[in-house]
């Protein structure tokens, strides 16, 4: 029986596949629809992934199944029969809903205000207004990217959230682009006309990214995610903003620990790291690092290739009073009791350097429960920081 079934789902797959290949080869998506409701009457998400997969393994370009996201949803939507649950109050589902429940009613008032009105300045206030309020799709989909999208990647699937990630930027960019044509304050009929087509096909886009999650990712996300992931989403949504999502506490399921660690690896909670690997990574910091310690002994610093100020190992173990001279002690001390106390949140110093600038900032060091552990000194070289202007999104060839 096992075998009649795996059979079926393998034919089941290859039908899906040829049917997709057949709408990259040019047929009309009308007539591969048809062709589907043929062939088949139910298809879960899971074999919508598996099918991305493996067109992916067979060498269409991700882009290519980028292109044919809009076919894809035509054609299994009318399929799909997404998983239906009375989610818990605040499961991590009902939030992303909930979610685009709203982003679906910002969409609607602003259609509704572009089909029924003329160009004019308050209409154009109205949808500058509406269009910034859209912009919390942002989060939504980082949220997406970055607490539902590796647990796929955990189960195995990677199609589907690589292409729903190209999508996102896609329309980031475009609602943008759009934003910054709202600073033309003297728009003619003309131009009027051309934003709100842009700004129109882009709406869609988000429309139908709603339809994919709520038809395609949800589902899938039902299927493959156990109870322990779905309780360290939750508690990673404080993260971007859920104020009445408690953060994770060490005794919450932590996605990125394992039961047995290998000999050399230490358990930081957001992850593991061997010994040699932190003490590269704080090494490579573009920043230099001294920590003193609840007594005020020095007990750390990092050691990067180009510091600002020099720092030998002998000062490892001494209090940190006898690091300073005699006439900035009661500075030390001030800093460091007030950072204790919480009077201060940090202490911040910049001063020139030759032709450098350097900024200086000691903040407090706490544990799980908020005590005092000690204090954090972390020292910069800002120059070039400070000469930034504009953007930089493309990598240069050096």
């Amino acid at each position: 029986m096992s075998e009649l079934i795996n059979n079926n789902r393998l034919k089941q797959q290859k039908l899906l596949k040829e049917i997709i290949l057949e709408l990259h080869q040019g047929k009309s998506a009308n007539a591969v629809k048809e062709k589907f409701k043929k062939l088949i009457n139910e298809v879960g998400a899971s074999e919508i992934a598996h099918l991305e997969e493996e067109l992916i393994k067979q060498g269409i370009k991700e882009e290519e199944i980028q292109k044919l996201c809009d076919v894809h949803l035509s054609i299994f939507e009318d399929a799909l029969q997404p998983k239906k649950e009375d989610f818990i109050r605040d499961h991590p589902l009902e939030l992303f809903q909930k979610e685009n429940q709203k982003i679906h009613s910002l969409l609607e008032n602003v259609r509704l205000l572009l089909g029924n009105n003329e160009l004019n300045q308050e209409l154009i206030t109205e949808w500058q207004s509406l269009h910034q309020k859209l912009w919390q799709i942002d989060i939504h989909y980082q949220k997406k990217e970055h607490l539902l999208f590796p647990f796929l990647e955990k189960k195995g699937v990677y199609a589907p959230p690589s292409v729903m990630w190209s999508t996102h930027d896609e329309i980031r960019d475009k609602f943008k682009s759009i934003s910054q044509s709202f600073t033309n304050t003297n728009l003619n009929n003309s131009e009027f006309e051309s934003l709100k087509e842009r700004a129109l096909s882009v709406y869609q886009q988000i429309e139908d990214m709603i339809n994919k999650e709520e038809k395609v990712l949800f589902p899938l996300c039902q299927e493959k995610f156990q109870p322990d992931d779905w309780e360290a989403i939750k508690n990673s949504l404080s993260d971007f903003g859920h104020q009445e999502v408690k953060k994770a506490t060490a005794d919450v399921v932590n996605p990125t620990k394992q039961d047995t660690l290998t000999p050399g690896q230490i358990d930081l909670g957001s992850g593991t790291v061997t010994v040699d690997e932190l003490t590269a990574i704080l090494n490579s910091l573009p920043l230099d690092i001294t920590y003193v310690d609840a007594n005020r002994e020095v007990r750390y610093f990092t050691e990067g290739k180009e510091r600002i100020f020099p720092r030998p190992r002998t000062v490892l173990g001494r209090q940190v009073e006898k690091c300073h001279p005699p006439e900035s002690v009661h500075i030390v001390d001030r800093i460091i009791n007030e950072l204790k106390t919480g009077q201060r949140n940090s202490a911040d110093f910049w001063l020139n350097r030759g032709n450098r600038q350097i900024y200086i900032r000691y903040l407090p060091v706490q544990g799980a429960n908020g005590e005092f552990l000690g204090v954090l000194e972390v020292t910069q070289d800002i120059s070039e920081i400070k000469n930034l202007t504009g953007e930089k999104r493309l990598l240069d060839d050096k």
